[in-house]
């Protein structure tokens, strides 16, 4: 029996499916954004299949992937998400349309999708510090490779919502399983001891941390340009969002002897960054 459903988006939205067998497939597919039209909707697809059922909708099943990909990433952007998280997306999109060598959306089967997966879980990270110099090169995390997926489950779903395709080829790749977060890490005694008794030795690290609020990530690349008119602006490392954040008389005492090197903190340099 077709019937329809109802999804609210993320901008509050609410969107009208359709939910129906016919023949034997199973069609879910967007229909209107109100009840009415979404009715009206339904019995035009009913129509539309029973009538020509040797139709198999060609226009939909020729939509190349590079297009659905420009317009996945359209409602992302619409979304709101970060840039950081835009490029982040395009860059996984991308990498598994060079891998499929598959011109037509219709064209990836679960197959393709669970190899791709396979071989994401054995790749190797390249990009931990200086990774070349020592070869520590891990393989992807459980959560890295689980985030990855849910981005390949969410496009397919744009797909089907949008009518370019029938079954989403990446629901069927099983997740990994993460460890335990296990609980979470706070300075303990000793720690503090640890931090306390160093102080003299890095007291100007741990003011410039104080007083600004900086991840370690992102005190180790500060250089003298981080530094401009008595704020420290800088593109943090984790966000990619631009902080600017005003420095006190006191910090910028101690700053400024610091100004003539390459970095603010070199004593925070190491092989591995």
């Amino acid at each position: 029996m077709p019937r329809i459903y109802c999804r609210q988006t993320k901008n509050n939205q609410v969107r009208y499916y359709s939910d129906i067998h016919i023949n034997g497939i199973r069609i879910r597919k967007h229909l209107a954004g109100n009840p009415k039209s979404a009715r009206i909707a339904l019995k035009k697809l009913e129509y539309e299949r029973i009538l020509n059922p040797t139709n198999k909708d060609s226009k939909c099943k020729d939509i190349p992937l590079n297009h659905a990909i420009i317009s996945f990433l359209k409602e992302i952007e619409a979304s709101g998400v970060s840039d950081h998280r835009v490029k982040t997306i395009r860059l996984k999109l991308n990498a598994f349309r060079d891998y499929c060598y598959k011109p037509l959306l219709s064209d990836i089967t679960v197959r393709i999708a669970k190899n791709y997966m396979q071989q994401r879980a054995n790749d190797r990270v390249i990009n931990k510090y200086h990774s070349k110099q020592d070869n520590y090169c891990p393989t992807l995390s459980p959560k890295t490779y689980n985030q990855e997926l849910q981005i390949f489950i969410r496009f397919f779903n744009h797909c089907i919502e949008l009518g370019w395709l029938e079954n989403n080829p990446f629901t069927l790749v099983k997740p990994l399983k993460e460890k335990p977060k296990g609980e979470r890490y706070y300075f303990r005694e000793n720690d503090l001891k640890l931090l306390f008794n160093s102080f003299p030795q890095y007291a100007d690290i741990y003011n410039i941390l104080l007083h600004t609020g900086l991840r370690f990530t992102d005190a180790y690349t500060l250089c003298p340009l981080s530094v401009q008119n008595g704020y420290l602006t800088l593109q943090m490392h984790k966000t990619g969002d631009y902080l600017k954040v005003p420095l006190p008389r006191s910090v910028l005492a101690f700053l400024k002897p610091r100004l003539n090197g390459d970095y603010i903190l070199p004593e925070l340099q190491s092989e591995r960054q």
